[in-house]
């Protein structure tokens, strides 16, 4: 990223009003989209759907570590942690698997078991 690209980009985070982006925990069993929760998921065409999800659960570990660094300025990590959010909302099956994931990858993995090498005379 060259200097001008950071400015850029940093510009247009910096004038977005992140307030907009954060979503409501929904109640148990109600869908995206549906009336009653404070915000709603965006309307995604159902063809999509799967890609986004698919994609999503790929990515999302990614944003968890980009999040939890300090590479970037806090207005960028919160911006990635409410898009983040509003995807987890909109995709709540991604996340889940995600999260399992990235849970079985921190897993220490047991030690294997040593054989011993014949000596050579």
């Amino acid at each position: 990223m060259t200097p001008t690209d950071f400015h850029a980009v940093n510009k247009h985070v910096q004038a977005a009003d992140l307030s907009k982006l954060h979503t409501a925990q929904r109640p148990a069993g109600q869908r995206p989209g549906t009336r009653g929760t404070a915000a709603t998921a965006p309307a995604v065409p159902a063809s999509a759907r799967p890609n986004v999800c698919a994609a999503y659960q790929v990515v999302r570990p990614i944003f968890v570590l980009l999040a939890g660094t300090a590479l970037f300025p806090p207005k960028w990590i919160a911006a990635l942690k409410a898009f983040m959010q509003a995807m987890d909302a909109a995709y709540p099956k991604a996340a889940t698997v995600a999260r399992q994931a990235q849970a079985a990858a921190t897993r220490p993995t047991p030690p294997k078991p040593v054989r011993a090498q014949p000596k050579m005379l």
